[in-house]
């Protein structure tokens, strides 16, 4: 009967400690406010615990109150304890009868070794090990099993005998049950805690890397249009007197002005030459930067591939009669048609075709156009030098030059396929190259027919 009394309790005492720890868990701070509020409940529960007894004689009653108190003491603290054991000790002091003083005394002891092993567990010693966490119950009931000693009338030794066995085996071993439930609780809730913090941690992080992201694209943004303003205003102060100079240059070319010897003559190409180069890096700088800008608005109307096309293979005869290679355009169709931006389109096969011009020394160069499905495809082959692997690598960068032969001069402004790359961009497409060094290129521009 005694054993099933003592079982009974220590049940209660156990769902009522996990009850205790869902509530004081959800304390977040350790405060003054949070341990009073803590010696409260567990003050709360030792008196539940001294109502649902089990008694030996009239007046001499045992409970679970040793546990909780020296579990209060243990994870509390002392001020958590004291207020804890107070609670008790006025309620017992209430009860009254033959066992009120070893019943005070039982408080007492139980909330004094509670706090020391608090103090151990704070200095970091293994106290919430399970053979300590035994010995620490073992302690508590042996002391309060010689308190029946206490007890009057000579009931001590009787009870002592009556007690002795389920005390000092049941009641340690409650105590490591409650103690284990309350501290994977505790580790539980300081897992969370810190799993907040590094949440919270990280969410600020964020919201300050946003912050300077943000920061950077406005800056970035205002350099941008300062940059298009002035390349803008730089461009037209630049193209009129370059544009005076390239026309004086073709009027003394031409002997307008007079006639020139040899020398004078090829002084005056040097000139206007230079003056049309610089003029094209001007032109071809402002593209860009308007592309970059995304100030360049797409128009698109019905077109005729082929006619397209034949405009820009007819822009290159000069050249390519010049130099004696072959210039071939092959369809697969002669009524293609595409809704796109003409002049956008053109400029692009202008450029891909004139570069693949340039570099051709021998050979020819190939445009070739097919349609797939929505997908027009208009590929530019040449046989030229070809070009190597670590330029493949940048050749739609800034200021990259195809100079794919020792002895050929460095022509253009390294401009034009960045150029071509954000027009293809802008009509929904894209350029691919293929190259091999010694047979020359293949240029890909993909568009949709139909965006």
């Amino acid at each position: 009967m005694v054993i099933l009394g003592i079982l009974q309790n220590i049940a209660l005492l156990i769902m009522l400690s996990a009850l205790l720890q869902l509530i004081i868990r959800r304390w977040t701070t350790d405060s003054v406010a949070r341990r009073l509020f803590t010696g409260l409940l567990y003050g709360a529960i030792t008196i539940v615990g001294m109502v649902t007894p089990f008694t030996i004689v009239p007046g001499v009653f045992f409970d679970g109150r040793s546990i909780i108190l020296a579990v209060a003491g243990l994870f509390g603290g002392p001020l958590t304890v004291t207020v804890a054991a107070l609670i008790a000790l006025a309620y017992r002091l209430y009860l009254g009868g033959a066992g009120v003083v070893m019943g005070s005394l039982v408080i007492v002891e139980s909330a004094v070794l509670g706090a020391v092993f608090h103090e151990l567990r704070r200095r970091r010693l293994p106290v919430m090990r399970y053979r300590y966490l035994w010995v620490f119950g073992l302690l508590v009931h042996a002391v309060m099993l010689a308190l029946t000693l206490t007890l009057p009338d000579g009931l001590g030794p009787s009870v002592a005998r009556q007690i002795a066995l389920p005390v000092l085996t049941l009641y340690p071993l409650g105590l490591v049950l409650v103690s284990r439930l309350l501290l994977d609780q505790e580790q539980r809730h300081l897992d969370e805690v810190a799993l907040r913090r590094l949440n919270e941690s990280l969410e600020a992080q964020v919201a300050e890397r946003t912050r300077a992201l943000e920061a950077a694209n406005e800056r970035l943004a205002s350099e941008s249009d300062a940059k298009t303003r002035f390349l803008r205003s730089m461009s037209h102060e630049l193209r009129t007197p370059l544009n005076s100079i390239i026309g004086f240059s073709d009027i003394l070319g031409k002997g307008m002005a007079g006639e020139l010897n040899e020398e004078q003559q090829r002084q005056i190409e040097m000139i206007g030459g230079a003056g049309k180069h610089l003029l094209a890096l001007i032109n071809d700088i402002l593209d860009l930067s308007r592309i970059e800008a995304n100030a360049v608005k797409v128009e698109r109307d019905e077109i005729d591939v082929r006619a397209l096309v034949d405009e820009v293979v007819a822009t290159l005869v000069p050249e390519v009669t010049a130099k004696g290679i072959g210039f071939a355009s092959e369809f697969e169709s002669d009524d293609m048609a595409m809704l796109t931006d003409a002049r956008k389109l053109s400029q692009i096969l202008l450029n891909l075709t004139s570069n693949a011009v340039k570099y051709t020394q021998h050979g020819a160069v190939t445009l070739r156009v097919h349609q797939t499905g929505n997908t027009v495809t208009f590929s530019v082959e040449d046989t030229g030098p070809g070009i190597s692997e670590e330029l493949l690598e940048s050749i739609f960068s800034e200021f990259t030059r195809g100079e794919r032969t020792p002895d050929q001069s460095a022509e253009g402004t390294g401009l034009g396929l960045a150029i071509s790359r954000g027009l293809a961009e802008m009509l929904g497409g894209r350029i691919e190259v293929q190259s091999e060094v010694g047979r020359g290129s293949i240029f890909t521009l993909l568009l949709p027919a139909r965006p």
